[in-house]
């Protein structure tokens, strides 16, 4: 889902595979979960030097912050259907819902996209949910106020 490679790959790879380490460890009751994420929820990159990472950091929205979740889609079936078909249904429902969110299509939009997805381990913890969310596509720049309905 990034516009543009390697350096928006690098960060996000760090952030998926710390909420797959996440995932395997089992998550706390904090309002910071990683599973209690919903639409319109600010929060910033997780610690990179902590490997047993559970929570992202909630932030108020109207505060400087990392990434905005935005979506919430249900991954269909009783069955794990394999890392590449849960990617292939995040791929394309986070773009259609970036759209209704942001109010603009992704393609014109100054924010990549991403998702925390579940693992097959997850999965058997009774995951189903992808989470998508958005950044600036300035890697260093925070975001300041909500996404939501901004055309941007």
């Amino acid at each position: 889902m990034v516009k543009d490679g390697c350096a928006m790959r690098a960060r996000t790879n760090v952030i998926l595979f710390a909420v797959l380490l996440a995932v395997v460890a089992g998550c706390g009751g904090s309002d910071s979960n990683v599973f209690e994420l919903t639409a319109g929820t600010c929060f910033n990159d997780p610690p990179l030097d902590n490997q047993q990472v559970r929570e992202v950091p909630i932030v108020n929205c109207s505060e400087p912050h990392d990434n905005e979740t935005y979506a919430l889609v249900a991954v269909p079936g009783d069955a794990y259907p394999g890392p590449e078909q849960v990617d292939a249904i995040a791929e394309s429902e986070c773009i259609i819902e970036f759209a209704n969110y942001v109010g603009i299509d992704y393609a014109d939009s100054q924010y990549l996209a991403q998702y925390f997805a579940p693992s097959e381990a997850s999965w058997s913890a009774g995951d189903r949910i992808i989470v998508c969310y958005l950044f600036d596509s300035e890697a260093d720049v925070q975001l300041q106020g909500s996404a939501r309905d901004s055309g941007r």
